[in-house]
């Protein structure tokens, strides 16, 4: 999101773009001066192209983060057989119920942070990221304008409903989230922003460790999964 696009017109040849997220969803995009995603930016350039949630167009095509990464898990991880356990009822992988809810970010969104304090609410929650529930405390906006950071509560004053535990030990060497996810019956996976094509690899991982994700994001999650 940080980058500067070079997208240079007089360029010889084509240029690919691989996306995740929108261009403009970045603060200081010049297209995006008031906090408002256009959606529709691409670089410039006849013969630039971008696959990422960007709408279809001539030089476009709208293919969202989570499919990326499923195809790239079922490519490069074939002894696990990572497809069926997304498309076959019968593979769907099972979690220990150890746990209740398990929550992983760290940028700041008010909704998300209002939705973990209220799940904090029906039985303990697990955090591991910086964003605990507290959502009354907004973070300072980052001079360079990229995504603001949660704040965490300080030790005295943390639900006790709400309890940080550490991630690191259990990602596998890419780090992917479904191991720690794998011990919990939902994992909270709401998206930073309601957006056409924005679906990012969360909800991914809550399916692959067996876990039911509790989602709020683009309706084209539907196109991908059937529940």
């Amino acid at each position: 999101q940080k980058c500067e696009i070079f997208s240079l017109e007089a360029f010889p040849g084509a240029q690919l773009h691989v996306n995740a997220e929108f261009y403009d969803m970045h603060p200081l995009h010049l297209l995006n001066p008031n906090g408002e995603f256009t959606q529709n930016y691409l670089p410039p350039g006849e013969r630039s192209y971008v696959i990422g949630p960007h709408e279809d167009t001539r030089q476009s095509i709208r293919i969202p983060y989570c499919s990326m990464k499923l195809w790239y898990l079922h490519k490069t991880r074939p002894s696990e057989a990572i497809l069926p356990k997304i498309i076959d009822p019968g593979k769907k992988p099972r979690n220990t119920k150890e746990h209740f809810l398990l929550y992983i970010n760290s940028h700041y969104i008010e909704y998300r942070e209002r939705a973990a304090r209220a799940l904090s609410e029906i039985g303990a929650i697990h955090t591991a990221g910086k964003c605990q529930g507290n959502w009354e405390v907004r973070p300072p906006p980052k001079p360079d304008g990229s995504p603001e950071q949660c704040e965490p509560y300080e030790d005295g004053l943390r639900p006790s409903s709400i309890v940080p535990v550490s991630a690191s030990n259990d990602r596998d060497t890419q780090g992917q989230n479904s191991n720690l996810f794998s011990k919990y019956r939902f994992a909270l996976v709401m998206e930073n922003a309601d957006a056409p094509g924005y679906v990012s690899e969360k909800i991914l991982d809550a399916f692959l460790a067996g876990s039911i994700p509790v989602y709020y994001g683009s309706r084209m999650v539907f196109e991908i999964f059937n529940p």
